[in-house]
């Protein structure tokens, strides 16, 4: 469904510095339709340069990138977006935030209504569809900006730490709530964190990025399969999953990859 083929990422040197950076380098990877897959990696290893050419948002210097056959060079109306930092509209409600999605994506004004009441309700923000952005907790937000992303039933959702800013209980909650909207809805997810108990929950497989510039290190299937959710934290398989990632990571620090 999503196929990442020698992609590779160099930013030119800015401000009189001594050269390019090259922040992803040949990364191939391939994800299939319908699978949740988390990307973690050392904290500057490219991992939001990796969602911003899957995305469009930028061009990648080298290779290719193809959903459902199609090459990727720019925004692309099947890949649905949810960024860490809150990108709720403020002056709008709930209910009109997921609205626009559709707007945007040129629904028309007599499906949106419908639309938007499913999304509602699929993100578990009845009772709330009325609030404004400034009257909803964090977490509620975030389920806004899910529903938002989720409206115009993307191919492909990306997710840049969406829960970062959370507290660890409501980090659980949601996602234990992301994945029964992603069973609902059979939407492909990429979704990124610094998390390794996230990427143990959630993940179908996890891709591990080595140290800059970004190259995959590994890929890790899960072994909890379909059931998972936070009930399994503290299980065998999932302290299992979270060491192994660990010591990948690990394995980068001591080989002296530490970023500037």
């Amino acid at each position: 469904m999503l196929i990442m083929d020698q992609v590779s990422m160099r930013y030119p040197a800015t401000g009189g510095g001594a050269g390019d950076v090259l922040a992803l380098d040949r990364l191939s990877f391939r994800v299939e339709q319908g699978e949740f897959i988390v990307i973690i990696g050392p904290s500057g290893c490219g991992k939001t340069s990796l969602l911003e050419v899957i995305g469009g948002f930028r061009r990648a210097t080298g290779g290719r990138i193809e959903i459902d056959g199609e090459e990727i060079n720019g925004p692309h109306q099947d890949i649905g977006v949810v960024f860490q930092e809150d990108s709720t509209f403020p002056w709008l409600s709930a209910e009109q935030n997921i609205e626009f999605s559709l707007k945007h994506r040129g629904v028309p004004a007599s499906d949106r209504p419908t639309r938007t009441a499913e999304m509602v309700r699929l993100v578990g923000l009845d009772g709330f569809e009325k609030h404004r952005p400034s009257q909803l907790s964090g977490g509620m937000r975030q389920r806004v900006a899910l529903g938002r992303a989720l409206a115009p039933q993307p191919k492909l959702l990306l997710m840049d730490e969406p829960f970062g800013a959370l507290d660890e209980q409501s980090r659980l909650g949601l996602g234990d709530e992301l994945l029964r909207v992603w069973r609902a809805t059979g939407c492909t997810i990429v979704f990124i964190t610094h998390s390794l108990s996230e990427a143990a929950m959630l993940a179908d497989r996890v891709v591990v990025l080595a140290a800059r510039p970004g190259r995959v290190l590994d890929i890790i299937p899960n072994p909890a399969g379909a059931g998972r959710s936070s009930e399994r934290i503290g299980t065998p398989e999932f302290s299992e999953m979270t060491a192994v990632l660990w010591n990948l990571l690990k394995s980068q620090v001591k080989c002296g990859k530490r970023d500037a």
